[in-house]
């Protein structure tokens, strides 16, 4: 039996008023979802906001409000150094200054000038554009559904909603727009019906490919929508000539010198996501090992991530593919958004959120299916079919991804340290410069700090070496670290290694050395976090070079409730401190009472092995438990931020808002 292929396929362009109508519709939904976020954290501000504003939700946020903020005043001078950032080294700026910061400035005007507010109101309405350029697109291909599913698949999509939440003022809030965008011209220009049209639409596929290099600045894209541009217009048989000048057209509007780099994009884009190594110039350690949102998920973790049904994510992605063998010249334009999403079960789980957008257009596009195999049962105008197809895709998209209105994203850095780095900035040095992680680097910045490394030059050898120093239970290594990297920075350990020597040989010279220190400049940094972190920095500041493994420490907060005798009860777990035993197995070496983060005292137990437990109490009457392993309590993390032992000798106590923060800066040398 021969199948009717041309029931798989979309018609032509029609039902214009239902398509412009639910588009408009999802997009306000879109919206409107990440402004409630805002309302529910009005609620409870004392965990949201400090002094009326909200707090971000990634921490890439700083530097683009900082941008924003120089721009405005005229202080941002693209293409020269950061004098904040990087330190020693320093790094330059953006050649343009990026179109996120550039925007949040303009428009700051209808905000009395306030950068930050800008900021906070104008990312959901960006977040949501994306579903304009997706809903036309199916609308052209004459499977409205399809893209209204898509659209709010992609939208509140649990991937794509926690990466454009709300206070997430970051790229990602168009990286789904300029794409499908992008798309949606070249699909017209495949279909032009003369030159002038089809010329028209190149042009504008072009510019809009060289507006996400502004947005985003990853060229190796706009090179992979212009090899699919090229198969589309052969598929649509423009011929040699038009599809000659066609491409020359996208080519020079999406900016040459854009595609020269975009090459060579490609080939770091491997690098980093399709082949990583685990490790970058020397065999350092490569930070991306210990980054969550960098690691590779599990396909079945990806599933659930894409729709709550894993059953109904592989539906979505099997009814797509069938919509693109049937389909498969209209939906071309879509292949470089659809490879990126695949990527999510080859590379990170960030890259879900361009494939989210497929598995509503599979689903809608079964929709659409079933509504076509009985509409010649159904005696309805050809407009009502549209609209009832159309709002039963969305009905049935609401209802998958119910779940999604009940998400609060949390702020990337806790209130209590955000108000303290204020206050730091009160007690250091005017020209302090921050040696702590690298996680809060932006924000410390945006507040006016220089520092050793932030989140956007966190994958050099700097990193590892501060991680190695923050881990090592000598606080002699860590004031030479400082002076080390004070000195040399990326630029004298490059140059060192192309003496011909080694990692190890380099690990030596920063922690044994006469290097002068610079008193009163230098910040040695803890903050609550990195306590959590321990994990992640151990395990780069344990790499073996060798083996290329590492061995990381062990942190384990206790929620211990209450205490009978000489018994804490934490749990399912107890704490014997008369015996020095936890869960009648684990023994103790020692247990540390701090107060206020003050050591109060200390006592060991007649064990050779086990565990640390460190009591911490506070003003308010609440105490903390930790449980640690000997190399995470003898680190000078552990040592100089919880405890507050300190070699005075080398450094001096500046700032001390345990336990959020403290702060200590480096004697002169």
């Amino acid at each position: 039996m021969k199948i009717d292929t041309s029931f798989f396929k979309g018609g032509a362009a029609k039902g214009l008023t239902t398509a412009l109508t639910a588009v408009v519709l999802v997009f306000i939904m879109s919206a409107g979802l990440r402004y409630i976020q805002l309302e529910r954290w009005r609620e409870h501000k004392e965990y949201y906001f400090v002094d009326k504003m909200p707090q971000m939700t990634t921490l890439d946020s700083y530097k683009w409000l900082r941008y924003a903020d120089e721009y405005k005043k005229g202080e941002y001078y693209p293409s020269d150094n950061d004098p904040l950032m990087f330190y020693p080294d320093e790094r330059s700026k953006h050649k343009t200054i990026p179109m996120i910061s550039w925007l949040i400035a303009k428009l700051s005007v209808f905000s009395d000038g306030n950068i930050y507010r800008t900021a906070v109101y104008l990312l959901p309405f960006l977040a949501s554009l994306f579903v304009i350029p997706l809903g036309l697109y199916f609308y052209f291909t004459g499977i409205i559904p399809a893209g209204i599913a898509g659209g709010i698949a992609g939208s509140i999509g649990i991937v794509y909603l926690v990466r454009t939440a709300i206070g997430r003022v970051d790229t990602d809030a168009m990286n789904l727009f300029f794409p499908f965008l992008t798309s949606l011209f070249m699909l017209l220009a495949s279909e032009a019906k003369d030159s002038k049209r089809l010329y028209i639409h190149s042009v504008l596929a072009g510019l809009s490919m060289w507006l996400f290099y502004w947005w985003y600045e990853h060229p190796g894209i706009t090179v992979a929508y212009l090899g699919v541009f090229v198969l589309v217009l052969l598929l649509s048989k423009a011929g040699i000539k038009k599809t000659a000048v066609s491409v020359a057209l996208f080519a020079l509007f999406a900016n040459p010198i854009q595609l020269f780099y975009g090459f060579h994009h490609i080939f770091d884009f491997f690098a980093v996501y399709i082949t990583p190594s685990g490790s970058i110039a020397a065999g350092f350690p490569d930070v991306y090992a210990t980054i969550t949102e960098a690691r590779r998920t599990e396909i079945s973790r990806v599933l659930v991530s894409l729709t709550p049904f894993k059953a109904l994510s592989v539906s979505g992605l099997v009814l797509f593919a069938v919509c693109g063998l049937f389909n498969f010249r209209r939906m071309l334009p879509l292949a470089p958004v659809f490879v990126l999403g695949l990527m999510v079960f080859k590379s990170s789980n960030r890259f879900g959120m361009f494939l989210t957008p497929f598995v509503g257009i599979g689903l809608g596009y079964g929709i659409y299916l079933l509504f076509k195999a009985f509409e010649d049962r159904v005696k309805l105008r050809e407009q009502i079919k549209y609209a009832v197809s159309t709002a039963v895709a969305a009905a049935f998209m609401l209802i998958v991804y119910n779940s999604s209105f009940d998400f609060n994203p949390s702020p990337s850095i806790e209130v209590g340290i955000y108000k303290q780095i204020r206050e730091l900035k009160k007690a250091a040095p005017q020209d302090a410069v921050i040696y702590s992680w690298w996680d809060y680097g932006l924000a410390y910045e945006y507040a006016g700090f220089t520092t050793f490394h932030d989140g956007m030059t966190q994958r050099t050898p700097k990193t590892y070496y501060v991680a190695k120093s923050l881990t090592s239970s000598s606080q002699e290594e860590l004031y030479n670290t400082i002076a080390f990297l004070a000195s040399e920075g990326r630029t004298g350990i490059d140059r060192i290694l192309s003496e011909d020597k080694t990692p190890q040989d380099i690990s030596a010279m920063a922690a044994e050395n006469e290097i002068p220190v610079q008193g009163g400049r230098y910040v040695v940094l803890f903050t609550r976090d990195m306590l959590y972190k321990m994990g992640a920095i151990s395990q780069l500041g344990t790499w073996d070079f060798e083996t290329g493994k590492s061995v990381p420490f062990t942190i384990i907060n206790m929620r211990c409730t209450q205490k009978e005798g000489d018994v804490v009860i934490c749990g399912k777990d107890r704490i014997n401190l008369a015996t020095g035993i936890v869960n009648s197995s684990l023994p103790l070496l020692s247990h540390t009472v701090t107060v206020n983060g003050k050591l109060f005292n200390s006592r060991e137990f007649p064990y050779a092995n086990g565990v640390h437990l460190i009591e911490s109490r506070w003003e308010s009457g609440s105490t903390d438990f930790m449980i640690l392993d000997e190399k995470a309590f003898r680190s000078n993390m552990v040592q100089m931020f919880v405890i507050g032992n300190a070699d005075s000798s080398r450094f001096t106590e500046i700032f001390n808002s345990v336990p959020f923060m403290r702060a200590f800066v480096v004697n002169g040398r």
